[in-house]
């Protein structure tokens, strides 16, 4: 401004032409007016960035809008410009530090998310790092803060620092700025010069939410060398023509590993190879900064070419666990040789079996058999005592056959945990239709040989013994959904000890799940306390068979998340489409219980003998209709993808991510608080926790104030690499929550949560964050 009035006060246009944005302006006294109106009208126009220099390296933010609305988020970008010759490093390195970028007066409130690009592999005098030359654009994606207003002007000003090397290494830093205007409605501007730009840097970066493939395994560390095993997850994958995705060298080319926590050496080229099912190995090293042990690799995967030609994308980041080539070296871990370890996990085994009986999903079966102990009150204690060693037989040998099935998988190097058998849909469909026919059953609809769910209502002695056993191998199909406090320690302590161990472990769980019952067939006089047999027992069992009628439809809830994605527009409401077939399917097999019950009140023998055979045509159909067929590709599953607080200012809707690994790692190192919840839908204590914790208003008002983020791990479905996760942390079930702050180590919670719980965990997050920011 101050130019434009002493260019108009001295009329020198003719002897000085005056440079601006690279052009001169001439002596033509229509464009000196011209040149004048502008640099009057400038002031109203969105102000640029523009590049900082210091040494070799200039850095600007460039921005893919010119304006900006309250609250919403901002795709950014450091443009960083070196000398020809010249480099800057990476997020991690060999020989130099990387470059690095602190918003000011948003680490709190707002943390930003940095999408760093693929580096290129610099060799110089045999000493290999990661570097970036040239040109280029590093995303970043940032929240206006709430509270702007509409002719305001929002100013981005961060301090980025970065090392400079040629021949030799000089530091450099800048602050840089950004002003973009407020608007209260109607679309933003894009900016003309930099909105293509940025959003192609964006989209090849890794991470962005255009990185629609991931690549999960683990590694094999062998003393300082270590095999990485890598296999694409393609989950938003939608074929084109049919088409399958990529998978073999000639298509990938050259695949390279990136090291991003410091523990893999740099080296120039790879050993690789690629099986024919998809398989990725890769041969590396441990650096020397690195321990004799690690736990997890960090890092990038690249390919020459792109890993699938529809999204273009060539980079992903990866972080798998480590396990150790030498079986002793696992073992060491673990409590094997020790006595007191031992005896330990076998009495948190009895005691997490004991509470195991007040989990919300064993309900049903425990009020059957109290039922049946009332009734056996009066046969004497022999009888009670029978049927009690009977049932706790059936309850070992379900835990035995559970163990042998653990055992298995893991000689064959598959993870798997408590509550497995669960993660196979036909295994849920059976307990489906056992539940339902129970729930028939005891409402009367028909009648079985064993009476009520043959759990000891049996008038013949063989009767009551077999239904006694069945109803110890029920309990603990029902049972393993739940994770009681005290399990998953013994569980985890198991899972990594030889077999007699692990059966061990496993019994004592048995022993204390049946504890209450064989205490009750013990000393007979506690029957005493028990009610005498009545009418409320046909009020209980009625009240229980809706309980199991209840569990039926949670199962089927949790057999659609099988089917997550697939669905049918039924009404203008979007319904899963396994909840028509199940509702059908259900349908049909009631209707096979009704026709049951209605022959079975027949007097004439042909007539009862018919109807029978009739009710097994429907029972049939629903069956096959309703048997779980998964399709052939989880094309249909979507993922959330999209970074967000929980709650949204003004929402009580929870807003999660899903998880995957270093997920939380990354956001706590952008100033983020997060709360990690690995679930399962057939895990009945992670609803219960679910709907303790989210339903309360404390709750949700501290995360949307402090902006948490909440990553589910959701392990309904077979899922090695979660299985992985929970063993590195010592854990074999679910639930398993941990919160993660800046400034402290990730802090685990108790398996049954309260709102108070969960607050105070939050409160230390919050605090740890605060210290950090004050250090720093």
């Amino acid at each position: 401004m101050l130019l434009s009035l002493r260019l108009c006060c001295n009329m020198e246009w003719n002897t000085y032409p005056v440079p601006y944005f690279g052009l001169s302006v001439s002596t033509s006294p229509t464009l000196r007016l011209s040149f004048l109106f502008l640099l009057f009208a400038l002031p109203t126009l969105p102000l640029r960035a523009e590049l900082v220099r210091d040494g070799n390296v200039g850095v600007e933010l460039v921005s893919t809008q010119d304006s900006v609305k309250s609250g919403d988020s901002v795709l950014l970008a450091l443009r960083m410009v070196h000398d020809e010759g010249w480099h800057s490093y990476w997020i991690s390195s060999t020989t130099g530090y990387p470059t690095t970028i602190e918003f000011e007066g948003m680490a709190e409130t707002v943390p930003s998310f940095i999408y760093w690009p693929t580096p290129r592999v610099y060799v110089q005098s045999h000493i290999v790092d990661y570097v970036y030359e040239g040109e280029v654009l590093i995303p970043i994606l940032v929240q206006a803060p709430p509270g702007l207003k509409p002719g305001d002007t929002w100013t981005v000003k961060a301090d980025v620092s970065w090392l400079m090397c040629k021949e030799s290494c000089v530091p450099g830093s800048a602050t840089v700025t950004m002003e973009l205007s407020v608007r209260d409605a109607g679309a933003v501007e894009k900016s003309t010069e930099w909105n293509a730009r940025v959003l192609k840097a964006y989209k090849d970066a890794p991470g962005s939410l255009f990185s629609t493939i991931k690549w999960t395994g683990y590694a094999i560390q062998d003393g300082r060398n270590v095999k990485l095993l890598l296999s694409p997850s393609f989950e938003d994958f939608k074929a084109v023509d049919g088409a399958s995705p990529v998978r073999s060298a000639d298509t990938y080319g050259k695949f390279y590993f990136f090291g991003a926590d410091g523990n893999i050496q740099a080296v120039e080229r790879q050993e690789q190879r690629l099986s024919s099912s998809g398989q990725l190995e890769l041969d590396l090293s441990l650096s020397e900064y690195a321990p004799e042990r690690v736990d997890s690799i960090s890092g990038l995967l690249t390919a020459e070419k792109e890993f699938e030609p529809w999204h273009k994308q060539r980079a992903a980041w990866v972080s798998v666990p480590v396990r150790q080539a030498s079986a002793s070296a696992v073992q060491s871990d673990g409590a094997a040789g020790s006595p007191l370890g031992l005896l330990a996990a076998l009495g948190l085994g009895v005691l997490g079996g004991l509470i195991l009986n007040l989990m919300p999903c064993v309900f049903p079966i425990l009020g059957l058999k109290v039922m049946s102990l009332v009734k056996q009150a009066g046969q004497g204690r022999r009888a009670a005592w029978a049927h009690s060693l009977v049932f706790t037989l059936g309850v070992l040998v379900s835990l035995w056959t559970l163990a042998g099935v653990l055992l298995v998988l893991r000689s064959a190097g598959q993870a798997a945990g408590w509550g497995f058998q669960l993660q196979n849909p036909s295994v849920l469909f059976v307990l489906v239709v056992i539940f339902m026919l129970f729930g028939l059953n005891m409402l009367g609809i028909f009648e079985v040989g064993m009476g009520a769910a043959g759990l000891g209502q049996g008038t013949e002695r063989k009767e009551g013994y077999s239904g006694a056993f069945m109803s110890g191998v029920l309990a603990v199909l029902v049972a393993t959904p739940c994770s009681a406090p005290f399990l998953g320690t013994a569980i985890g302590f198991a899972m990594v000890q030889p077999a007699l161990l692990l059966l061990a472990v496993f019994t004592a769980v048995g022993l204390g799940f049946a504890a209450p019952y064989l205490i009750f067939a013990a000393f007979p006089k506690l029957l005493r306390f028990l009610p005498r047999p009545g009418m409320w027992m046909v009020r209980l069992k009625q009240v229980l068979s809706l309980l199991l009628l209840g569990t039926v439809a949670y199962l089927v809830w949790v057999l659609s998340a099988f089917y997550e994605g697939w669905y049918l527009s039924l009404l203008g409401a979007a319904l899963n489409l396994y909840f028509v077939k199940a509702l059908f399917a259900l349908a049909l097999m009631i209707l096979a219980a009704v026709v049951y019950g209605y022959a079975q009140r027949r007097v004439n023998a042909r007539q009862r003998r018919l109807g029978m055979s009739a009710a097994l045509l429907p029972l049939l159909a629903g069956l096959a209709f309703g048997w779980p067929i998964l399709p052939d590709s989880d094309a249909g599953i979507r993922q959330n993808t999209i970074i967000a607080p929980a709650y949204e200012a003004g929402s009580d809707e929870l807003y999660y991510i899903d998880w995957r690994p270093g997920l939380p790692e990354e956001l706590v190192a952008n100033g983020a608080i997060v709360y990690v919840d690995f679930t399962a839908r057939w895990c009945a204590t992670c609803q219960v926790n679910k709907a303790v914790v989210f339903g309360s208003t404390e709750v949700r008002d501290f995360m949307r104030e402090h902006r948490v983020y909440v990553v589910k791990a959701d392990w309904t479905r077979r899922d090695e690499v979660i299985a992985e996760e929970l063993a590195r942390w010592g854990k074999h079930a679910v639930p398993f929550n941990v919160v993660y702050a800046p400034g402290m180590d990730p802090l685990e919670l108790p398996q049954v949560l309260t709102p108070g719980i969960v607050l105070d965990a939050l409160k230390k997050a919050v605090a740890s964050r605060q210290d950090s920011q004050v250090a720093r």
